[in-house]
């Protein structure tokens, strides 16, 4: 019988993130796991929302996180800040193991921040850089 274990919470948390969902419920046996991506407009005890309807949606910078454990290296020429990127653009790539992993942006639009240094190691899910959609 599966288990509700790191590793599928880890799983299923990648997967959501990779096809766009904001959200990630697993219920395995007893066990219940959920999560949410983004803002999240909570309501009080009275149930009436924190968040003013009439609020106008703020555009949500685009985080692009490392895929493995391993040292990162800038794209040529390395990316800065409000320079442009289209969608499927690499913009940097990771080395583990000698080998290079691409990362491809997964929008169009500005470079608002660049996070890490070339050459410099980091982890799964780190972030890398962000994006301003267009």
């Amino acid at each position: 019988m599966a288990n509700l274990d790191a590793d599928l919470v880890r799983h299923a948390l990648e997967t959501a993130r990779q096809h766009g969902f904001t959200s990630v419920k697993l219920e395995v046996g007893e066990h219940k796991f959920a999560a949410e991506y983004g803002a999240v407009a909570y309501a009080d005890e009275s149930g009436v929302s924190e968040e003013p309807n009439d609020a106008v949606p703020a555009v949500q910078d685009v985080v692009i996180e490392a895929p493995c454990v391993g040292y990162f290296r800038p794209a040529n020429p390395p990316l800065a800040v409000g320079d442009a990127v289209n969608t499927g653009d690499v913009v940097g790539s990771v080395i583990a193991l000698g080998l290079a992993t691409d990362i491809a942006s997964p929008v169009s639009g500005v470079v608002t921040t660049v996070d890490c240094e070339p050459d410099q190691p980091v982890e799964f899910g780190q972030r890398l850089l962000a994006v301003t959609p267009e």
